[in-house]
């Protein structure tokens, strides 16, 4: 999956019910991020550059 901002916590639970393995966003999103989340379940997760 593709997106501009890293998922917040509550994007990040319906990424890994939906089955994504892979998540690529350019920016940070802050608070109540959903990063950690990804980590637990196996996720893989990479910011790159715009």
């Amino acid at each position: 999956m593709y997106c501009t901002h890293e998922p917040c916590y509550e994007c990040s639970k319906m990424i890994i019910q939906s089955g994504i393995v892979t998540v690529y966003y350019s920016e940070t999103y802050g608070r109540n991020s959903g990063l950690e989340n990804f980590g637990y379940c196996g996720v893989h997760v990479e910011q790159v550059a715009r």
